[in-house]
């Protein structure tokens, strides 16, 4: 388990990468999905988002229960909902291409359906 920063009794702080993860404290079940299988569903959407984009590997994972919130550094959201659940979070970097010296996709797949909940690709220099 990684640790994290208790934020209340029922909130724990949780970093993924450079992304903030925040899960509500308790109990969760064991995914459903594989970590390998949502990494390879997360891989293929972000491939679909944008076909030019080259050389994206997995650069972190984390299962996440009962994600509440996924933000940034900066603590601009990436991902948020209002019914926590049991979710995988992938991170995935690029080399630097089309302009931009930092390529990253971030996805957060529900870890009990293997449904897709967000889908980012953070280009910047």
């Amino acid at each position: 388990m990684r640790s994290g920063t208790i934020v209340d009794q029922t909130t724990i702080r949780v970093a993924v990468g450079e992304f903030v993860a925040t899960e509500q404290q308790g109990l969760a079940r064991a995914p459903a999905v594989t970590q390998e299988s949502a990494a390879q569903t997360g891989l293929a959407k972000l491939t679909e988002l944008n076909g030019t984009i080259n050389g994206l590997v997995l650069s972190d994972a984390h299962f996440a229960p009962r994600l509440m919130t996924l933000s940034d550094a900066a603590g601009s959201p990436i991902y948020a909902s209002t019914e926590p659940a049991d979710d995988w979070i992938f991170v995935f970097t690029a080399p630097p291409q089309n302009g931009f010296t930092s390529v990253r996709g971030v996805v957060v797949i529900d870890a009990a359906t293997g449904r897709i909940s967000s889908a980012q690709i953070l280009q910047s220099n």
